[in-house]
């Protein structure tokens, strides 16, 4: 469960209206009621212009996944990527590991998980990114 604090930052950006301004973006996904989840060993070489941690969400109706590619301007010991219902209740939860400088992609197979919101959470150098993904049928 995540702390009270944020729970209460979910729900002001639920009622502002806030999921599509700047690090809170939404995205629609297909998918089916639990989350088998992978880290892809993806990395490219970094983009210059890219000075700030930042993470986008893709769909992927094909083969039922959510991918979130995270860049990381310095190395990251601790990097924890997690995906939540709109309640705030832990769905799944990828092994929290450490990244190198660049770009890397996570991935949630959503084949098992229930429509509705859903939000995909990041935690990296004492930042905390969040998504709202729409998982739809």
């Amino acid at each position: 469960m995540l702390p009270t604090s944020f729970n209460r930052l979910v729900a002001a950006a639920l009622a502002a209206g806030l999921l599509c301004a700047g690090t809170l973006r939404a995205a629609v996904l297909s998918g089916g009621m639990h989350a088998r989840a992978s880290i892809a060993a993806e990395q490219q070489q970094p983009d210059p212009k890219k000075k700030d941690l930042s993470v986008s969400v893709l769909r992927s109706v094909e083969n039922e996944t959510i991918t979130v590619d995270a860049y990381f301007p310095d190395d990251a010991k601790s990097v924890r990527v997690a995906l939540y219902n709109i309640l705030g209740k832990l769905v799944e939860q990828l092994p929290v590991v450490a990244v190198s400088k660049g770009d890397q992609t996570f991935r949630f197979q959503t084949y098992n998980l229930a429509s509705g919101p859903y939000l995909v959470v990041l935690e990296a150098s004492n930042q905390r990114i969040v998504n709202k993904v729409m998982i739809s049928r």
